[in-house]
């Protein structure tokens, strides 16, 4: 199970890598393949949590709708 989960962590963060602007939740579940869950969104969240906890993404709150991006 820790192994798929730091599976998950990398395909956001590499994603997040990829994009050229910053992403809402919702933009970011909705990039990976199958149906998109509330079970999908509160997982991406706890990856996108993860992230910002140890540094590897930011968040922006502005306009009150969190937008994620990785610091370049």
């Amino acid at each position: 199970m820790a192994v798929r989960r730091l599976e998950q962590i990398r395909l956001v963060r590499d994603l997040f890598a990829k994009l050229p602007a910053p992403a809402h939740l919702d933009d970011v579940s909705l990039s990976f393949d199958g149906r998109n869950t509330s079970k999908r969104s509160g997982r991406v969240a706890q990856v996108l949590e993860t992230l910002v906890a140890t540094g590897l993404a930011r968040e922006d709150a502005a306009g009150g709708r969190a937008r994620y991006f990785v610091p370049r």
